[in-house]
């Protein structure tokens, strides 16, 4: 993971971040793995994280603010979710963890997972990765009438993207 590169969703050169230290990281892990989460995310982050104190890389992370606000608000939780672990769940299971799921956050993630390069990608499997690449394109088009949340269908709401509903049909 370079050092430009949010550690918790892979985004490269973030236009605002937050330095962490590789400690906080690690608490967060720690945590995870005493409550009995083992994931994916989870595996890649532990060995980011020991590869850069074989290197003696900097102690510093970087977490675009999106993903440390996210992190922060979820700190208090009996497991705080970590922001790609969550996109890897819904896409896998297509059940969110929480009473809401924000559109806004699954479009960041989705957005992000298809940048070149992304170090989380490797965690999807190649169809879902192509799928959700579709589903960054169809955001980015930048269409009239793209919406986060697609209310109850009438005909002006046509025009309409629904975030979770794209995913589903993956």
């Amino acid at each position: 993971m370079s050092t430009q590169t949010c550690v918790f969703c892979g985004q490269q050169l973030p236009a605002n971040y937050k330095l962490l230290a590789a400690s906080y990281v690690e608490g967060l892990l720690a945590r995870q793995r005493a409550d009995g989460v083992e994931c994916p995310v989870g595996d890649l982050m532990r060995a980011e994280l020991a590869g850069r104190a074989e290197l003696a890389a900097p102690a510093e992370l970087l977490s675009c603010m999106c993903c440390y606000y996210w992190v922060e608000r979820r700190r208090t939780h009996a497991v705080a979710p970590l922001p790609m672990q969550k996109l890897l769940w819904f896409v896998r299971t297509l059940s969110w963890c929480e009473d809401v799921c924000d559109s806004r956050v699954l479009q960041r993630l989705v957005a992000t997972i298809a940048e070149p390069k992304n170090t989380f990608a490797r965690l999807f499997a190649e169809s879902e990765l192509a799928g959700l690449q579709s589903i960054a394109r169809k955001l980015s088009c930048g269409r009239r009438g793209l919406r986060a949340r697609t209310p109850a269908p009438r005909a002006q709401d046509a025009e309409r993207f629904c975030i979770k509903r794209a995913i589903a049909r993956l």
